[in-house]
């Protein structure tokens, strides 16, 4: 089976260390190891005295500190880390990150593969860019005098505090409501917008948007475009126009309309299927 370290070890001259190894709290790595594949270092915070070539599938401890002096190398995929992780400078990842639990990383920008999931409140930096398929825990904290790169694929589980106008990339997916609707945020092709959110200010939608059931964008009239459908009990502005081409809960748009109440049917039968 996988070798188990006990706590306190040190390892001062360069070891080979086979897949899956588990190592205790407060092991010492005095020398450049080869680790392979899945190294278990989550006992708790373990020293790495000089540059360590991490491996796929490695998992970190709460707590954990890299030297800002090392130039560890962590552009490998599948690595998790759970909270209180402190890299001590800008470092690269591959693909798969996986992130559990609070984290304070203002003071560097970090470089992210693909697929990354952020399990729990971070405090990322101003200018963080987040790569395709970013994943994101309930009640993530975004700040307003910050900006932030979204690619595609991103998906928001809910409770967000977005504080500003947003950027979002293509197929974006929000779980459940935030205050997304306060800001006048951009909206890539594809988005997913949760049920029950409130648009407040007006939006800058792509085609094909998707939004949830009791939508509420009696605020202001939106400019939506062709594909966007809308769920049950979605509200709309007096005077919103509905183009063709547009799915709103009552069915197809087959020729545009302009709202004169809330559920904006009209009342030509032939305007819709």
């Amino acid at each position: 089976g996988d070798v188990e370290f006990s706590n306190s070890q040190e390892f001062g001259d360069p070891m080979n260390f086979g897949a899956g190894a588990t190592f205790g709290s407060g092991t010492i790595f005095g020398a450049a190891q080869q680790f392979n594949n899945n190294m278990d270092f989550t006992a708790g915070t373990q020293t790495f005295s000089v540059a360590q070539e991490f491996t796929k599938g490695s998992q970190f401890g709460s707590g954990q500190s890299f030297g800002a002096g090392e130039s560890h190398n962590f552009f490998v995929d599948d690595l998790a880390f759970l909270a209180g992780v402190d890299f001590g400078a800008s470092r690269t990842f591959g693909a798969g990150l996986s992130v559990t639990g609070a984290q304070n990383w203002d003071d560097e920008v970090h470089t992210f593969g693909k697929d990354p999931f952020f399990n729990g409140n971070v405090n990322f930096a101003d200018a963080q860019v987040f790569p395709e398929g970013a994943s994101f825990a309930a009640g993530q904290d975004f700040e307003a005098g910050e900006s932030y790169t979204f690619d595609k694929f991103m998906d928001f589980a809910g409770g967000e505090t977005f504080a500003a106008a947003r950027d979002f990339g293509a197929h974006t997916v929000f779980s459940a409501k935030s205050d997304v609707g306060n800001f006048a945020n951009t909206f890539g092709t594809g988005a997913k917008l949760p049920p029950a959110q409130v648009y407040a200010a007006l939006q800058t939608f792509s085609e094909h948007m998707h939004f949830g059931d009791n939508s509420d964008f009696s605020a202001a009239a939106q400019t939506f475009k062709a594909g966007a459908h809308f769920g049950d009990g979605t509200t709309f502005a007096v005077g919103q126009s509905l183009p063709a081409a547009t799915v709103p809960p009552f069915g197809l748009m087959l020729s545009a309309f302009e709202c004169l109440d809330a559920a904006c049917v009209p009342s030509d039968a032939d305007a819709y299927l």
